[in-house]
């Protein structure tokens, strides 16, 4: 006999003090009783099922769960994290692909998508049936989408089966789940309905496995696949948070402040979201030689592979009119950035583009970087500048060198958290005699840091942006 415990919430109603207690159905965005599956974060985890031939369905096949994503992406920021996979290039992998729900049935090749996105911040009951010809999807217990699949009986592995990831496919979302089931039938839209609110202990047919994790593991009291929680990951009551700067990007100095005989230095940003979702970029002003650990932020919004510029940023998003600074920016979704410093004259304006770096960019912690080809004599001056990209202090360790391989001297700077600072005329910091064709070495300690020059044309004005390597 089959056996359904049906999760329920009680009602309290006090009418002419008279306490009466009602039993209603739960609405899908509050059916999940904790403990649940937790995903995400910093070397996430997920759960491994030992393999067994039950796990292959021969023809048919039903994955469900209950899913509270908090973002469409993993930590790192990949687009496509494992649900529930067996080894998507071979056989089945259900996940999250730009926010849609993809199943591939019968190996690389034999994937379709839903046609909406899984909300997040929610709990949603998802479904993905293969019925032979067709791939549906469901969402709360409603056919969302029917595709034709790839027909043919279903590939037979002896990979492990994971939820929260798979083995050809290393993503794990940022993501509670619950009550994830594989059954060997295709299960019709009332089945899936009728029972998306239980939770089924007991044998019952067509039921391969059902992970309800409902204890502190990943038992299966259904078809004894137990599995194995690996790496971090938990089975608990908490909702994951999501990664507060997905994707980092920096722009290594900017400005609005003023300049020789009344002129204006001012920072145009120049944005390009290049992924399909609308896409919130934050934006974090760090000035110099300051401690930047809270910094003022701005957000721009932008529309799925829009550009954007944002001129006179300084000014225009924070209101300051006398300052240098860096930038830092936070993106969910894969962003370029492109920046021009520059000071307009009657004739036009002059200055120089300098690029936005991601996170990986940067000189490492201990590791040497080198800027070539600076001077400092009559015709060209060299200004130096520097971006902590961490939370965390660094000292830059400085060398000089003359176009002759000869040593001018040392210099060690201290950097405060996401500081940014900047020496002009910097040579003159270890020598009064010319230098041509030289070279500065950066050893930081302590964090990861963009390490800069600009090379100014004395005559003109003109600047040339050099960074280290």
């Amino acid at each position: 006999m089959n056996h359904t415990v049906t999760r329920r919430r009680l009602l309290l109603v006090s009418a002419l003090s008279l306490l009466v207690f009602y039993v209603i159905a739960p609405a899908p965005a509050t059916a999940q009783v904790a403990p649940w599956l937790v995903l995400g974060g910093p070397q996430a985890g997920y759960v491994e099922i030992p393999h067994d031939p039950e796990l292959n369905p021969a023809e048919v096949f039903t994955i469900e769960s209950w899913l509270h994503p908090v973002s469409h992406t993993t930590w790192a920021g990949g687009t496509c994290p494992s649900l529930v996979g067996k080894g998507f290039s071979d056989t089945y992998w259900l996940g999250l692909c730009s926010g849609k729900l993809r199943l591939y049935t019968h190996g690389s090749g034999s994937s379709r998508d839903s046609s909406s996105v899984v909300p997040l911040n929610e709990w949603t009951h998802i479904a993905a049936v293969y019925d032979g010809a067709n791939i549906n999807f469901y969402f709360n217990g409603v056919l969302d989408s029917t595709f034709g699949g790839t027909v043919g009986p279903l590939p037979a592995t002896d990979s492990v089966l994971r939820i929260g990831n798979d083995i050809d496919w290393n993503f794990v979302p940022i993501a509670a789940m619950d009550d994830v089931r594989l059954w060997n039938v295709a299960r019709t839209e009332a089945e899936i309905a009728g029972a998306m609110n239980s939770t089924i202990d007991e044998v019952t047919e067509g039921l391969v496995s059902s992970w309800s994790f409902s204890g502190s593991d990943a038992g299966d009291p259904v078809g004894g696949h137990d599995g194995v929680l690996v790496g971090n990951v938990t089975v608990g009551s908490e909702i994951p948070e999501p990664n507060p700067c997905t994707r980092e990007y920096f722009v290594a100095a900017g400005a609005h402040a003023p300049g020789a005989l009344g002129s204006v230095w001012r920072t145009d940003l120049h944005f390009y979201n290049r992924s399909n979702f609308d896409n919130a970029v934050d934006i974090f002003l760090l000035p110099r030689d300051t401690d930047n650990s809270e910094p003022d932020m701005a957000t721009i919004d932008l529309e799925a592979f829009e550009t954007m510029t944002v001129e006179d940023v300084v000014l225009s998003e924070f209101g300051e009119g006398s300052l240098a600074a860096a930038f830092r920016f936070c993106s969910p979704f894969p962003l370029q950035v492109a920046s021009r410093t520059y000071n307009k004259g009657e004739k036009g304006s002059f200055g120089q583009g300098i690029p936005g770096l991601d996170s990986g960019k940067g000189i490492r912690d201990g590791s040497s970087g080198h800027i070539i080809g600076v001077s400092e004599n009559e015709l060209f001056r060299t200004n130096l500048g520097w971006v902590n990209m961490t939370s965390s202090p660094a000292t830059l360790e400085l060398k000089f060198i003359d176009g002759a391989s000869a040593d001018l001297g040392e210099l060690s700077v201290d950097i405060p958290p996401y500081g940014h600072g900047q020496l002009n005329q910097v040579f003159t910091e270890v020598t009064n005699e010319d230098v041509n064709n030289g070279r500065i070495q950066v050893r930081p300690v302590g964090s990861r840091v963009i390490f800069y020059a600009s090379v100014v044309d004395n005559p003109t004005g003109d600047g040339t942006f050099m960074l280290a390597e």
